[in-house]
């Protein structure tokens, strides 16, 4: 009688030992996909494309922090901004709060979203399309440079 009472707590043991292997097993799968989906900030520097002038350059650090500047630099030096962005992983864009109170050049660097169709590109949409400071293009584009 003793044997059979170890026997049934040894399988007792091993079935609760495969129950928690296989939870753990399910859990561990599903943490794995969750991190998958997030797609990370695609931070680096950046250059508009080459028939926008100016040139307009782009730079996003890691810690949440963002530098416009727009060239040529002249003798009073480049226009730059700069601020914080943060990282909408739903619509896959940055978003920017500005350090400095002015515009520069009315530009109003709010939103610059993945082009999804082509790697390594940011798409700036501009608030007034058209109509903006730079004429006639209802987007402005930015390759990244270097990795």
């Amino acid at each position: 009688m003793r044997m059979n009472l170890q026997h049934f707590i040894d399988m007792s043991r091993l079935s609760l030992l495969s129950v928690l292997l296989f939870a753990s097993s399910l859990f561990n799968v599903a943490a794995q996909t969750n991190a998958i989906a997030k797609p990370k900030p695609p931070t680096g520097f950046y250059v508009s494309v080459a028939e926008i002038s100016p040139t307009i350059t782009m730079k996003f650090d890691t810690n949440g922090e963002y530098q416009v500047e727009i060239g040529p630099c002249g003798p009073m030096g480049c226009m730059s901004q700069k601020g914080k962005w943060k990282w909408d992983d739903k619509r896959e864009e940055f978003l920017f709060t500005t350090k400095d109170p002015v515009f520069l050049w009315h530009f109003e660097f709010r939103c610059l979203r993945a082009d999804k169709q082509e790697p390594g590109t940011l798409e700036w949409v501009l608030p007034n399309g058209a109509g903006n400071v730079l004429g006639v293009y209802p987007t402005v584009r930015f390759k990244r440079q270097g990795d």
